[in-house]
């Protein structure tokens, strides 16, 4: 099998795993969502839950420092020693990181205006969130010898306990803190499985070496502030709410986000994949192959992403009530506005690891620090004015001009430019199944009222109906708009 074949095949067991993933994801999300009850409020518990997660994911963003990239980018075409010697060092340096989050916890403790078993469940969301950096490390070791589905298998073993383990505790009347343990529980059990896989490829002992940190530090820093900087600006909306806003509106704001963020799931997957690939390319001088990849993936993702932009326009209120519950219907007014933005995160998420593939990482600290400065500028405002809805129109904002940015980036130091005249065709095939499917909704969509009173299964196979229509118009405006021609993505897999 060709290499380019091997990256879609792992793409494309990595979506399955995904699949599987989301399901079990979306099962734990609906019991949160309707059994954590605080203060009478099935929102409010919910949005308790996201700022505990909130402060989980910048806890994970400060300490995750890019150390994936870096090393499926370093460990790429070294000897199994040194592959041991790398994951091992990332491991004690992460333990290391560990150690500095919790001492930096406790000391801003006092100060977090929250209920004691939130601020509790921050103490505790640091460690939900290295055993996450510590699975991930480890299964660097398998994405680089392109063996996804040992990845999958580890994680979604681990969501099945996340989420049998949520349930159990919800159903016997536990609060939030139980349910912070449960997801605890589950990744720590991905990390055995991780490890336990990796075996056969490296053997992965806990390091501290110094020299290797040290020598390592100038290809590191730049990574480290870019992908701290990246996850800063995606995270620190829903830490913002909840110092400006009740419990309930992080609520909405976090139900809606967890839809956008299942979706921008799939450009991620696509180019981990895809950085083993065009990390060789540059090494290898083949910049024309290079250019031609990045040309042809970004105008699929391009597509990919614009289908589910329609979608979820069109069916935000049926997507909120399946995923949780009517309680929570004003979340899909934010939910549209957020899902705009992956028009433009797809394209990013593949240029940059491009330019990490060609060691200029520098050049994106800039944007990622213009994107920050801008998220939290904006946000001081649109927050406390406009609560959720704010937050919402702030990173699809920021989403946009950090595009531009990379763009210009990658224009500039990798002689690439987008296939602009194919994501016309495309924009304007979802701009024309927009309309035409928002003339005819009223005849083949029921009420989202009369869609609540239905089980989860026929909410499901109700989405599928709807979205079925949707899809097929889409494609046939675009197979019109593109000369009776459908893009041939077998072509990635021809260099």
């Amino acid at each position: 099998m060709s290499t380019g074949k091997k990256v879609a095949a792992n793409t494309l067991i990595q979506l399955v795993g995904r699949i599987i993933g989301l399901f079990l994801m979306l099962v734990t999300l609906n019991a949160i969502s309707n059994k954590l009850i605080v203060n009478g409020s099935a929102v409010t518990g919910y949005g308790e839950y996201t700022i505990v997660f909130a402060y989980a994911s910048l806890i994970g963003a400060a300490a995750d420092l890019g150390l994936f990239s870096l090393l499926v980018r370093d460990i790429t075409r070294k000897s199994r020693e040194e592959v041991e010697e790398y994951i091992g060092s990332a491991l004690g340096f992460r333990l290391v990181l560990m150690i500095v989050s919790l001492l930096l916890i406790f000391a801003i403790y006092p100060f977090l205006p929250y209920s004691p078993d939130v601020k509790l469940g921050i103490i505790l969301s640091v460690f939900v969130a290295f055993s996450l950096l510590f699975s991930q490390t480890i299964a660097s070791v398998l994405q680089v010898n392109l063996m996804s589905h040992r990845i999958v298998i580890a994680e979604t073993i681990g969501r099945v306990f996340v989420m049998g383990l949520t349930i159990y505790v919800l159903n016997r009347g536990m609060g939030l803190l139980a349910v912070v343990v449960a997801h605890l529980i589950g990744y720590s059990i991905s990390i055995v499985l991780s490890y336990w896989l990796a075996r056969p490829l490296a053997h992965i002992p806990i390091r501290f070496n110094l020299s290797l940190w040290r020598d390592a530090l100038p290809q590191f820093l730049p990574i480290a502030f870019v992908t701290i900087l990246s996850l800063t600006h995606s995270r620190i909306d829903a830490v913002m709410l909840s110092f400006f806003q009740p419990e309930s509106d992080v609520g909405l704001y976090g139900i809606a986000y967890k839809v956008f963020e299942i979706v921008i799931i799939i450009p991620s997957i696509f180019a981990s994949n895809l950085l083993p690939v065009i990390t060789n390319f540059y090494l290898q001088g083949r910049k024309d192959d290079f250019v031609t990849v990045l040309r042809r993936s970004s105008s699929i993702l391009y597509l990919i992403a614009a289908l589910i932009v329609g979608l979820v326009i069109l069916l935000a209120p049926y997507l909120i009530v399946f995923i949780s519950q009517i309680e929570f219907l004003a979340a899909a007014q934010a939910l549209r506005i957020l899902i705009v933005s992956i028009l433009f995160i797809f394209i990013a998420a593949l240029l940059i690891q491009a330019v990490i593939s060609a060691h200029a990482q520098k050049r994106l600290i800039t944007s990622y620090g213009l994107a920050v400065l801008l998220n939290v500028i904006i946000n001081f405002y649109a927050i406390p004015h406009f609560s959720y809805m704010g937050a919402a129109i702030t990173t699809l904002t920021t989403e946009f001009v950090l595009a531009v940015s990379i763009l210009l980036i990658a224009r500039k130091h990798l002689n690439f430019s987008l296939d602009w005249a194919m994501l016309a065709k495309i924009t304007i095939s979802l701009v024309v199944t927009l309309g035409i499917v928002w003339l005819v909704q009223g005849y083949y969509l029921v009420s989202i009222e009369q869609f609540a009173t239905l089980g989860k299964l026929s909410q499901a196979s109700a989405l599928i109906a709807f979205a079925i229509p949707i899809t097929i118009i889409f494609s046939l405006v675009f197979w019109l708009t593109n000369g009776g021609r459908l893009p041939k993505l077998n072509r990635l897999t021809q260099i």
